[in-house]
């Protein structure tokens, strides 16, 4: 049985190393190759490169936060992943 995530990629923005970490680990258990960022600036350059299926972002990052990383992106044109915001702390 293929795993749910198998040939989907995940951006995973979030600027604490610890809970990023934890999450890719989880991510690629589930099959899925992930892109990491620290911030919402990073994450553009990632999405430079990668194009992704889903992106998750915490809301408060430094540099530009997840709110205005996902509308910057949707600015840009052609290049519609889903979103899941992580919360505020």
């Amino acid at each position: 049985m293929a795993l749910p995530l198998t040939h989907r990629r995940v951006l995973v923005v979030e600027d604490e190393q610890n809970f990023r970490s934890v999450l890719v680990s989880y991510l690629k258990s589930l099959g899925a190759e992930t892109s990491e960022a620290n911030n919402g600036l990073q994450a553009m350059n990632v999405m430079d490169d990668v194009r992704t299926n889903l992106i998750l972002s915490y809301l408060a990052i430094p540099e530009m936060g997840g709110i205005e990383f996902v509308e910057n992106l949707r600015l840009q044109g052609g290049i519609d992943p889903s979103v899941g915001y992580l919360g505020n702390r």
